[in-house]
């Protein structure tokens, strides 16, 4: 379990620069705090399910990616 928040830590921070998204950007899309961006991406805290759907959506990616690729 531990590889794959490691694994969602990166793959977020990956898919919002593909994006050519800041944080800050990212933040305002799904509806959280620019903190909140950066504790996922460097694994301090990790995104709710809901969260996850609109990291997906936004990212026009599977959970799965995200979460396991």
């Amino acid at each position: 379990m531990k590889n794959n928040k490691i694994q969602l830590s990166k793959n977020i921070k990956k898919y919002r620069l593909m994006k050519k998204m800041s944080q800050s950007d990212l933040s305002k899309r799904i509806g959280v705090s620019h903190q909140a961006i950066s504790k996922w991406e460097t694994g301090e805290n990790y995104p709710d399910f809901m969260s996850l759907i609109s990291l997906a959506q936004l990212f026009e990616v599977s959970l799965d990616i995200l979460v396991y690729q």
